[in-house]
């Protein structure tokens, strides 16, 4: 079964480098990318965060206090 996603993986350009992972793409909700600065810099920005169940990007200055703390204390994220 991994064999066959990993082919069909290819077929679309997209490269797995674990591929053991795959079983559990199918319970992903939310897909988050961090960008490590390698291109321009070594900081992310916040532009906003999507609430679950849908609905309207929430701004960094609305966050709740508490998804604000849980954002500053990840390493090199900028609010």
């Amino acid at each position: 079964a991994v064999t066959n996603s990993l082919a069909a993986l290819a077929r679309s350009a997209v490269y797995c480098t674990e591929p053991f992972r795959i079983q559990f793409a199918g319970a992903v909700d939310v897909c988050a990318f961090d960008k490590t600065g390698t291109l321009t810099s070594d900081q992310m920005d916040v532009e906003g965060v999507a609430p679950p169940g849908g609905g309207a990007l929430l701004g960094a200055a609305a966050l709740p206090r508490d998804a604000a703390l849980v954002l500053a204390a990840c390493h090199g994220v900028a609010l």
